[in-house]
Order: structure tokens, then sequence, then C-alpha cells
């Protein structure tokens, strides 16, 4: 990159990577240019959890409360014990005689 781009073009793109941000509900549009700046300035997003980190603190408003409501919907708690907290529901119904159903007429009961 630094052959072939002139230092004041590789100082916009990584301006321009720091101060992206997502425009409306465009969401395929941001995360394509994201990608793309990711690999014009690898230097700014190297480890896999800078990464992520970047790409959430620049998603809409709208869709970062909406992540962050399903964290707290976890509240911290270990999922490793779930199969203790689950329990098994049964509802069960029984069909009336006279609503077009028909007894069992076998000769075995």
């Amino acid at each position: 990159m630094e052959e072939y781009c002139p230092d004041d073009e590789v100082e916009k793109l990584e301006s321009e990577f720091w101060n992206h941000k997502m425009v409306g509900s465009d969401i395929n549009g941001y995360t394509a240019r994201f990608h793309e700046l990711a690999r014009l300035v690898p230097h700014m997003v190297t480890p896999e959890s800078q990464r992520v980190n970047r790409y959430i603190r620049s998603l809409a408003p709208k869709i970062k409360a909406h992540r962050s409501n399903d964290q707290n919907r976890n509240r911290g708690r270990d999922d490793r014990n779930k199969r203790q907290r689950t329990g098994s529901n049964f509802a069960m119904t029984t069909p009336d005689q006279g609503q077009g159903q028909r007894q069992y007429a076998g000769q075995h009961p």
C-alpha cells in the first residue's frame, strides 16, 4: 500500500475509516465499505476483537440499542447450566365426543 498510495491519501483513508458511520438503514452498504476500508488500512483493525468493536461502535443508534437489549436479557448469566434450569411443560386437550369424531368400535378394548 505504501508503494502505490501517497501518505496524504493513506491519512484520508484512515480518517474515513475512523469516522465511518452508518447512514439510514443501509447496513449492506455500510458493511461493504467497512470491509473495503479495513482491507485498505489493515493496521487500524488488525485483531478480530478490535475490528468487531470498531464495527459495533459505528452502527446506527437504533441497531446499537437493539444489540444492547439482547445483552441485557442475558444479564450476565452463565449458560453452562442451562439444562438444569429448563423444565418440561405439557398441555393436553381431549376432544368432545359429539364433534364428528367416532368412538373406537373395535373388538379389543
